[in-house]
């Protein structure tokens, strides 16, 4: 078992155990190198043609062999692995295994609990900013905490785009960098220009770790911000841009915008 794998119970009676003569050994995750030759040989593919099918399912399954067998096997069952017939080999997409292929549920519980410690941890930060709303406030909490309320206020999936805007909304505050911490842990996947939630429950367990008071101020701050970035472009503003920047103001509702022209950005 890995250490974040133990329930209380369990570390109890491992405590009473240890007593015992006998040999403890730290299981780590598997690294990328150790996933695509595991990949590799199931596969019976050669490692250059698996690496980028092994990124994914060590994000998905974050180093744990037993999940990546786990993972392997259900990607087979649901044909998003099949077998090509000419020439004989295995074969993928990678764009449907990022869309469709489920986090086996034992890798996403783990991921929640991580998280909500990491909540837990900043309880009394996160208390203070659900009641005060400023910049200064905002960079001062945990960079990782902070970048996943973000993400998790814009949606499942987000251009790194609209990521860029908001760290300068933020007093330059780097989140693709947070981003990319993130990527690695598990919590999201990177997808071209874009990165999504690992998981549903991962993205849900983020935006409940705010308070609806802060879940207002975000969507409002968010879409202001990205509505005056688009208004005050050169060049013309994406489609896809402006329609975030609606979507937040409005995830804010109107009580949150005293002024209705501002408002009226989402007609």
């Amino acid at each position: 078992l890995r250490d974040d794998e133990v329930s209380h119970d369990l570390a109890a009676w491992l405590a009473v155990i240890r007593q015992c003569p006998f040999e403890q050994i730290q299981v780590e995750p598997l690294e990328l190198d150790d996933v695509n030759m595991m990949v590799s040989e199931t596969l019976h593919t050669p490692p250059r043609l698996t690496r980028q099918l092994s990124s994914i399912l060590l994000s998905k399954t974050r180093g744990n062999a037993l999940f990546l067998r786990e993972m392997l096997l259900q990607l087979s069952m649901s044909g998003l692995i099949y077998l090509k017939l000419n020439p004989s080999r295995w074969a993928w997409s990678i764009e449907k295994i990022l869309m469709d292929a489920e986090m086996p549920n034992d890798v996403v519980m783990l991921l929640v609990r991580e998280m909500q410690s990491l909540s837990g941890r900043q309880e009394v930060e996160n208390h203070r900013i659900a009641h005060t709303y400023c910049s200064s406030c905002l960079i001062g909490t945990d960079d990782q905490l902070l970048c996943l309320k973000i993400a998790s206020c814009l949606g499942s999936v987000t251009k790194y785009s609209i990521f860029d805007v908001l760290s300068a909304e933020l007093g330059g505050v780097d989140l693709r960098a947070t981003l990319s911490q993130l990527t690695a842990k598990g919590f999201l996947i990177e997808d071209g220009e874009r990165v999504r939630f690992s998981h549903d429950k991962v993205h849900q367990a983020a935006y409940l770790m705010m308070s609806r008071g802060q879940q207002i101020e975000f969507h409002k701050r968010f879409g202001l911000a990205l509505s005056i970035n688009a208004l005050g472009r050169v060049e013309p503003a994406d489609d896809e841009t402006f329609f975030i920047a609606v979507n937040q103001i409005n995830a804010a509702g109107p009580e949150s915008l005293p002024d209705p022209r501002v408002y009226s950005l989402s007609f």
